[in-house]
This record gives structure tokens, C-alpha cells and sequence, in this order.
């Protein structure tokens, strides 16, 4: 049996042997480094717990996939969002008006809408705008002075007497309203707040 004999490589075996191994080792470096996630990681193949915290933003997100909040689904039940409980906005406003009128006729604060005439003394017109006819109402006197005051409602209502005396306020859009002096003989100028509910 012949003997396999291993001699010291020849200069040009080592060169080519160092050659093999630059050659391979560029090979190396340049398949998986220097690593850097933009370049090797594929596009759209990370699921959500990959990610860090805060880092999507809106122009990643597509809405139209997003699911419903949970409790914004009651929305869909509401036939219109300028109603509550089926009564418009305005329907609100007709329930509950008033306003306080100062000695003068000067409307200090309201639920809006309304207009005073002051022809005499003690006497106010309001105009609430729309009909106050059956409709509860109550009036009450700054430092009421003693005398009950008196409210009706014109448009030959109970007060339509009196409103048939000032001009374009016998309708049902307008208030009655007179303040007596303490000893209720007589009508004089007072503070007054009014309120008109629904029927």
C-alpha cells in the first residue's frame, strides 16, 4: 500500500487557498451584514407584535379596515342627531321659554326669541314668537313689592281685553304681563321674570 504523502503547499496553492477565503468571506459580509432592518426585512411581512410602541402612523393605517369602536355602535340607532328622545331642537325650546324683563321693558336675559313693547306704565307685551296659548305660566316680581302680578295670553285669550288696546299684540304669539303696585290698585313699573312651559 502506497503511502499519501503531504507535502508543504507550493507558494501558489497558498495564494490561491488565501484568494478562496477573501473570495468567500466578501461573500459572507455581503449576504447577512452589516445588518440593517430597512434593507433586509421584506416589505409587509411583520405581524403587529413586532412592532415598537407609537410607531405607526395615519398615513400606514387604512381606515376603511378598521372595525367599529364598540361603544360608538349605539350611533347607528339614532335616527337623527339634532333630536333627542324624537323632539327637535326647537321642540325643546317651545317646552321651556322665559325671559327677565327689567322695570324699563329692557329684556335683561332670555331663553332667546323674545321682544317687549312697554306702552304704560306696570303693562309689557313679550312676544314670545310663536303661541303661548295653554300654555302654563308663571310670573314672579323682583322683591315682589306685595301686589300679585297678572299674565295672559292675548289673541282673545283671558288677556285678550287689555292686548286689543296696543297695537299688533292681540295674537297668540303675545304675553300679557302687568305688575301691581303693593297695594294692587294700580299698575307701576317693576323687574319681573317669566316663565312659559309647555302645554
Amino acid at each position: 500500500m502506497r503511502r499519501l504523502y503531504v507535502g508543504k503547499p507550493s507558494p501558489a496553492m497558498v495564494v490561491a487557498f488565501v484568494a478562496l477565503l477573501v473570495a468567500l468571506s466578501g461573500t459572507a459580509v455581503a449576504q447577512f451584514g452589516p445588518f440593517k432592518g430597512d434593507t433586509i426585512i421584506v416589505k409587509h411581512s411583520l405581524s403587529g407584535n413586532r412592532l415598537k410602541g407609537h410607531t405607526i402612523g395615519g398615513a400606514q393605517v387604512n381606515l376603511s379596515a378598521l372595525g367599529k369602536v364598540p361603544s360608538a355602535s349605539n350611533a347607528d340607532h339614532a335616527s337623527n342627531a339634532d333630536e333627542l328622545g324624537g323632539v327637535t331642537a326647537s321642540g325643546y325650546q317651545d317646552r321651556s321659554r322665559w325671559a327677565e324683563v327689567l322695570a324699563d321693558g329692557t329684556v335683561f336675559a332670555q331663553s332667546g326669541g323674545i321682544t317687549v313693547t312697554h306702552p304704560h306704565p306696570g303693562l309689557y307685551f313679550l312676544d314670545f314668537g310663536s303661541s303661548v296659548a295653554s300654555h302654563p305660566i308663571s310670573v314672579t316680581l323682583e322683591n315682589s313689592p306685595g301686589g300679585a302680578p297678572v299674565a295672559a295670553a292675548c289673541g282673545g285669550g283671558p288677556g285678550g281685553a287689555v292686548c286689543s288696546t296696543v297695537g299688533g299684540t292681540d295674537d297668540t304669539h303675545h304675553l300679557f304681563v302687568g305688575t301691581p303696585n303693593p297695594a294692587g290698585s294700580s299698575f307701576v313699573d317693576h323687574t319681573f321674570y317669566v316663565i312659559v312651559e309647555a302645554p
